[in-house]
């Protein structure tokens, strides 16, 4: 339940992210029209899109039984650290200041 909490917490983080990025203005455009900015978010995506492919095979594991329960329980280490990189990267979350 918990690697589902927190792909969950790590989509809202990334939706944040997103908009911060295309309201914050700098030299006159939002930011996430330039190239640098774009490649942190999208690394990002596709860290959490891996993280809830690993979410929903453990919870099918865990329901239908067909699964070794070790493979069920690993996802866990792969949403913690999607989560964690996504809650780095969102602006003012884990430094408090803006990109």
């Amino acid at each position: 339940m918990l690697a589902t909490e927190q792909v969950g917490a790590a989509q809202h983080l990334l939706d944040l992210s997103v908009g911060y990025a295309k309201s914050r203005l700098q030299f006159g455009r939002p930011i996430g029209s330039f190239q640098a900015v774009k490649h942190r978010p999208a690394d990002d995506l596709v860290a959490l899109e891996h993280a809830r492919s690993t979410a929903y095979h453990a919870v099918w594991a865990l329901t239908d039984d067909s699964d070794d329960p070790a493979l069920a329980v690993s996802p866990q280490a792969t949403c913690s650290a999607a989560f964690t990189r996504i809650a780095t990267d969102a602006p003012g979350v884990a430094t408090g200041v803006p990109i």
